[in-house]
């Protein structure tokens, strides 16, 4: 960028090197340097506008404001070319300060002009937040209506699944007594009454059989008969005893097949159940799952609509503020195009005239005089 060039070349204007000889750069003339001499003043003011500006960086600042007063006090002739870089540099720096005071008048300029515009589309935001808080409040109710009746859905499924397990557990009961009387009496047969119709004798396994007995509720003539025959070995044991034990076994397995059939007949409600508790728990999590987005919709309606009423309050506070800012815009600008004003009658027309300094008036007796310094017209540059 251009500020960036004009910084490299304002650090690299003095490489090192030898100091010039005397004779190649002069001294100021004295008369020059004096303590009245009004033309410090004038770089005093240019210093001042150096060190007030923000549009240089500081080292480049401090590197100016120390060579400005050798520079622009050495006769225009009697300048050596370095300082001739450094008032180059000088003016180009001012040109800067002046480019950005410009700028900042428009810019306030700017503002005070589009003052309508930017009260209409303050008027307008006014209006379209106020629309919109009633359109956020009316979604609101719409979707807490809707969150009320997914609540129904959502306790009508937890109920219906409720109701399903029940009769799935109650209708199941009687299967799962008679899987487990099966599962018992098979059980028994094969550990129990088949070890006693081989061998007999055995008092743990006759007593195990007792007790089946009395859950099967079976003839209580059998099962004495029955124990009377088992406690002979097979080879001991008479023909009725032989018929007691083959009695009983048969009852063992009429038993058996009998809950065989209640099983068989019950798998199909059994399966009813089964699909009516797995339907209603589908149903259920979608309802709850609907409950669920209908409470987070609730939710972001709710916290939109607190939004949209802080946008009415900033809105209603950027209406009612409107004339203070807009006055203190027109002070603010009064104050920029005064800046501007001042910077050009001064630090810049002083620049002006340290740079170029008027030509000296011959008198007529042929005495060369300096001409008193006077102040140079405004310098040109008006902000646009």
């Amino acid at each position: 960028s251009k500020r960036h060039r004009f910084i490299q070349r304002a650090l690299a204007i003095m490489p090192p090197q030898k100091r010039p000889a005397a004779d190649d750069v002069k001294k100021p003339l004295k008369s020059r340097r004096s303590t009245g001499d009004p033309n410090k003043a004038k770089v005093s003011a240019v210093v001042a506008a150096l060190k007030d500006t923000d549009t240089l960086p500081d080292s480049v600042i401090e590197m100016l404001t120390g060579m400005a007063e050798h520079c622009l006090l050495t006769g225009k002739d009697e300048r050596h070319q370095y300082q001739n870089n450094v008032i180059d540099m000088l003016s180009e720096a001012l040109s800067g300060i002046e480019a950005a005071l410009s700028q900042a008048v428009k810019d306030a300029d700017a503002i005070v002009t589009g003052a309508d515009a930017l009260r209409q589309q303050r008027d307008n935001t006014l209006e379209s937040s106020k629309a919109s808080v009633s359109a956020l409040e009316a979604d609101l109710v719409d979707k807490k209506a809707k969150l009320e009746t997914d609540k129904q859905a959502m306790v009508a499924a937890v109920a219906e699944l409720k109701e399903a397990e029940t009769a799935q557990t109650q209708g199941d009961l009687d299967l799962t007594q008679a899987s487990g009387k099966k599962e018992k009496m098979e059980t028994a047969v094969a550990n129990v009454l088949n070890p006693l119709k081989e061998g007999g004798g055995d008092k743990k396994l006759l007593k195990d059989l007792e007790k089946l007995g009395r859950v099967f509720d079976m003839d209580g003539s059998l099962m004495e008969a029955l124990q009377r025959s088992l406690k002979k070995t097979g080879d001991a044991r008479s023909n009725f005893d032989g018929v007691a034990v083959q009695e009983f076994d048969g009852a063992c397995q009429k038993i058996i097949a009998d809950l065989d059939a209640v099983l068989k007949n019950g798998e199909p409600g059994k399966i009813e159940r089964e699909a009516k508790v797995q339907g209603a728990k589908a149903t259920q999590e979608a309802m709850c799952s609907q409950h669920e987005a209908s409470a987070e919709a609730v939710s972001e309606a709710d916290a939109a609509l607190k939004q949209s009423k802080a946008d009415v309050k900033a809105a209603e506070k950027g209406v009612s503020n409107f004339l203070s800012e807009m006055q203190a815009a027109g002070n603010d600008l009064d104050k920029k195009k005064s800046a501007l004003g001042d910077f050009e009658k001064g630090a810049h027309a002083d620049f002006a005239y340290l740079k170029d300094p008027p030509v000296p008036i011959i008198e007529e007796s042929g005495a060369e005089a300096v001409a008193e310094p006077t102040e140079l017209p405004t310098v040109t540059g008006q902000a646009e």
